[in-house]
Parts: structure tokens; sequence; C-alpha cells
């Protein structure tokens, strides 16, 4: 659902373009997607941002307004060195880019027309001025598959990459139940996160047609127990609310959030599958400030403990 691509430094530079209304154009035009669709990979460990910013002079309002965005929103993800060198050049940060490709699958590459032009024969690297020809690109700016698997892999294997590298996610299902079989792969998405904080809302209830309401301090020790060896394990701050109702449910996160059709209950079926849409970033936040205990009072709230 979220897709890491490499910039290379000369999409963000006028030298990358035939004039600076061009450059001007494009990065306007990646915008949107760049900081509410993609995670971009900060090659050797950071030393790519940190060369654009060095040469900050070389980059457009628009390119330095963008790195600073993609820097305070938490998108750029650090990854080791690939290559024995580092680069300096954008042709030689699109070889690092696709070495580290070979380490850990990127979704693509973005280049300027220039470097395209020594990459012509390889798919994974698209042109920013032709992106909208690249397969990938709209792969990865689509959004996703609408629909998705329910066993327990599937949702790992769509929302890992997300979980991973977001500092803020918040699980709502109003029948999240840890202790419950059909939520027994919880524990194996919870595990995928490395946030600071991790959120779990549910409503008060147990039950549709005739409803028991467990006492807070029932909550506390399901949950405890069902979670809490992943607590100690992971070391993330792990906060659970009881509302008194709701019934959509959302994985929201600070990098990306969705609407899930059938929320976190999992199923051993091949065939089963459940509606996922990607929000909006307008979305996204409304629903966090629904949730958040300054603006609405939550039944219960407590922390699961390490």
């Amino acid at each position: 659902m979220l897709h890491e691509v490499a910039i290379t430094p000369s999409v963000f530079q006028t030298e990358g373009y035939s004039s600076r209304e061009e450059c001007d154009a494009h990065l306007q035009g990646i915008w949107t997607d760049v900081l509410e669709r993609l995670l971009i990979r900060d090659l050797r460990n950071g030393e790519w941002y940190k060369q654009l910013a060095r040469e900050k002079g070389r980059c457009p309002h628009a390119g330095q307004k963008l790195l600073k965005q993609l820097k305070a929103t938490s998108r750029l993800r650090p990854f080791k060195p690939s290559l024995e060198s580092a680069g300096t050049t954008p042709l030689e940060w699109c070889h690092e880019a696709l070495a580290s490709h070979d380490q850990e699958a990127l979704t693509g590459v973005l280049a300027c027309r220039e470097v395209k032009r020594e990459f012509r024969d390889n798919p994974l690297v698209a042109s920013i001025l032709q992106r909208h020809g690249s397969a990938w690109w709209n792969t990865a700016t689509s959004g996703g598959a609408p629909r998705i698997g329910r066993r327990t892999a599937d949702l790992v294997a769509a929302f890992e990459l997300v979980l991973k590298t977001a500092k803020h996610v918040m699980f709502l299902d109003p029948h999240l139940d840890p202790a419950s079989q059909k939520y027994a792969g919880f524990a194996q998405l919870l595990d995928c996160c490395r946030a600071d904080r991790v959120e779990i809302h549910r409503v008060c209830y147990t039950g549709i047609s005739g409803r028991t309401i467990p006492s807070n301090e029932e909550w506390e020790i399901s949950f405890a127990k069902a979670l809490r060896p992943v607590v100690q394990a992971r070391g993330f701050h792990l906060e659970v609310f009881i509302w008194p109702d709701e019934h959509d449910r959302h994985l929201v996160t600070n990098l990306m959030s969705f609407h899930l059709g059938n929320g976190f209950a999992t199923t051993t079926s091949e065939k089963a599958k459940m509606t996922c849409s990607r929000l909006s970033r307008v979305q996204s936040d409304c629903l966090q400030r629904d949730y958040d205990p300054q603006v609405n009072e939550p039944r219960h709230r407590f922390v699961v403990s390490p």
C-alpha cells in the first residue's frame, strides 16, 4: 500500500531541467504524491538528504520546500550504503539506488531526463518528465489494490512497510479483541510496528444483537495477556481506548491511512477478501481529531505496560 522509491538529486535541482520554470512545474506535479503516498529512501544512511541540503542553492524554492516537508513529515527512510564509495553525481546516486534495490526491493527510481537516458532499458528508472508513462509510478501513486486478502499474511504483506516506518499508528476496529480467535493474528500485525506511539481503539461492548459490557479491569487483563509480549519485545508505548460506540474500521498513521471493510479480523481462507481504500490527508486528520481524548472523551483508556 505504501511504496518506497528512490529519487536522484537532479530531480530537485534546476540543472536537471530545461528551465527553472519546468523544474518548478514538475516538482509541484509530484508534491501530493510524494508527501501523501510515497516513502523516500534516504540513501547511504541519510547522506542523500545531507548532500541536497548542502547544495540547496541549486534547488529552486519548490525543491527546497519539498525537501523540508519530506524531513518534517518523516517520509525519509535512511538506508545503509550499498556501494563501496559514496555518490556525488546524479548518475552515481542512481547506481546507488539500484544497488540498494538489490539489497531490499524498491518500487522504482525517479530521475531527471539525462539519468534516464543512461538507463533507458531499465524499467525501474523513470524520468520525472515521463513519469505517468511508467507502470511502477502509476501503481505507486494509485494507492494499491482496492481489495486485499484477509489472512494474517495478507495483512502483513499489505501494511508491513507503513507499520515499520510510521511514527504514530492507530488501529481502529470496534470489535478488536486479541483474545478472540478471529483476531488471533493481530499480535503478528502489531509486531510489525516500530512507532513511538501505538493506539488501539474499540467499543465498550461485545456482541451485536445481545450486548455485554465487560468491566474496565476485564479489558485491561485481556489486552495485557494477549499483547504484552509484543510490547516487551518492541518497546513501544501501547495505549488502548474504549469508546461508547463506533462502527467504522481504519488503520491511521502519520504516513498513510486506510479504511478497512472488515477491520483486523482474519481468516485462513485464501479466497476471503475485503475492500481497502486509502484516505486523504484531510480524512486522516479528521479521524485523528475524532479519536483524540482531548477532543472526545473515551469511556476508558489504559496502557499495556512491558
